[in-house]
């Protein structure tokens, strides 16, 4: 787990899994922080279900519809990302109630890494649409369209050193 980012809201999950096993919280305080997570989980898909798609058949032009399709596919690619981060997570905290029937604590170890390993694939995602952002806003004030390489979002986050923070979480922790 090292070299990756751990968020004020992946901490608190982090927390509570070592907290149900030390006696420090209640099965209520738990289940109750892992609800919230879970929330959080469904508002990020339920946006990523409305985002709108590109439709390369509105244009005319040969290369604005090629384009539109590089676009769209390489958008579609980031959205299968996202999801594939989202569900990751969420079979993750899955796992981790499990610990509440038998209190076996590989629950808790096995769930709290596919939750962090889900996380980090959403920061991924968060990371190359901060990267598009900044390359179309760069685009705005000169006028200048930038290089329109074709790369893809899974082979950009093979290579990724996250240093900030994820989609879901407010700021990183010490």
């Amino acid at each position: 787990l090292s070299g990756m980012v751990m968020t004020e809201n992946i901490k608190r999950i982090f927390d509570v899994v070592n907290d149900i096993t030390e006696g420090k919280i209640n099965e209520e305080e738990f289940t109750g922080t892992l609800e919230w997570m879970e929330n959080l989980l469904k508002q990020a898909e339920g946006a990523l279900l409305t985002q709108p798609t590109i439709h390369p058949e509105s244009f005319t032009e040969p290369e604005e519809i090629e384009q539109a399709k590089l676009e769209r596919d390489l958008v579609e690619e980031t959205k299968s990302l996202l999801a594939d981060g989202l569900k990751q997570a969420q079979s993750g905290l899955d796992e981790i109630k499990k610990y509440l029937a038998d209190k076996k604590k590989e629950h808790l170890v096995r769930g709290f890494k596919q939750f962090w390993e889900g996380c980090q694939q959403i920061y991924q995602v968060q990371k190359i649409g901060e990267t598009a952002t900044e390359k179309i806003r760069k685009e705005q004030e000169t006028g200048v369209p930038a290089g329109r390489e074709e790369v893809s979002p899974r082979a950009m986050t093979e290579t990724f050193e996250p240093s900030k923070d994820c989609l879901l979480y407010t700021s990183p922790s010490p």
